[in-house]
């Protein structure tokens, strides 16, 4: 396996955070990471190739995608967005429109709720989740979910609205 990252600016290209080189072994699943330590907000990249017994090694895998989450508290910037006279009844939106100069490369939205949440940009719902997210003890901890928005925001002007429950946005 090897997984790479970002090196800052796109046109510096990706650079090989860990090659696991060949490991022997019968289980192909659960292998712990052993590269680089990963940072807030990274996005990486994996692939795989496979040797058999007998030494032959397939081509390498479709390269596939994942980013970390929000590590420290100060990667998060925003506040709490609420509204204080609703009750449970009401069906809340929280609209915000702004305008990009150009489309983005990437963008992402962590969207941090205490409660469930759906999140449209530009009128399409983002993602497939429903109960999003998970229950939790909100005296210890409340989830987030990070979406990748970057496709959906195409135009000069935007609009971005997610319901119910308060929540913390953070679009990076």
């Amino acid at each position: 396996m090897v997984v790479e990252g970002d090196v800052g600016d796109e046109a510096k290209g990706r650079e090989v955070l860990w090659d696991s080189g060949i490991v022997e072994s019968s289980s192909s699943v659960n292998k712990l990471y052993a590269g680089v330590a990963l940072k807030s907000n990274q996005n990486c990249y994996w692939r795989v190739r496979i040797w058999d017994k007998s030494g032959a090694c397939t081509e390498w895998s479709s390269t596939a995608r994942f980013s970390m989450g929000l590590l420290n508290d100060s990667d998060w910037h925003g506040g709490w967005i609420r509204y204080e006279e609703a009750d449970n009844i009401k069906h809340i939106w929280y609209r915000k429109r702004f305008t990009l100069k150009r489309p983005p490369r990437r963008a992402f939205v962590h969207l941090a709720s205490i409660g469930y949440h759906e999140l449209y940009v530009n009128g399409r719902r983002v993602g497939t989740r429903v109960l999003s997210p998970e229950v939790t003890n909100l005296k210890k901890r409340v989830s987030y979910v990070t979406y990748d928005i970057a496709e959906l925001l195409k135009t000069r002007r935007q609009r971005m609205a997610r319901s119910k429950s308060s929540a913390t946005l953070i679009l990076t």
